[in-house]
């Protein structure tokens, strides 16, 4: 499995995740409300039994760490601020344990915003 740079990453996942919480916003979700975010990073066991313990370190629940697969949990409101500060930081470190970050998502299953 390739690894992807930090400059891949961020261009991958900057742009996408900012219009996604624009649009939230538009569509009168409140996004102050704390979600449950999960961050998906790939590749190597190796690898992701090193990174799984720096991540665990800084405070993400650990989901999975198994199958080529490290996934991350963490409760926050989402924001523009917010993606521009994790994404940049999970970038740089997948990229220094060689792993590649697929993204985040958030959990909109108990959000009882009404939509129109």
């Amino acid at each position: 499995m390739t690894t992807q740079s930090f400059e891949e990453c961020t261009t991958k996942l900057m742009a996408p995740s900012l219009e996604l919480i624009s649009k939230m916003r538009l569509d009168g979700i409140d996004l102050a409300v704390t979600r449950p975010v999960t961050h998906l990073l790939v590749g190597d066991e190796a690898k992701i039994a090193i990174a799984k313990v720096f991540f665990a370190e800084k405070g993400f629940d650990l989901l999975e760490a198994s199958n080529g697969r490290l996934l991350l949990g963490d409760e926050v409101p989402l924001s523009e601020d917010w993606a521009s500060d994790i994404i940049p930081k999970i970038c740089s470190k997948a990229a220094e344990f060689g792993l590649t970050y697929d993204g985040w998502d958030v959990d909109m299953s108990n959000d009882r915003t009404k939509q129109n």
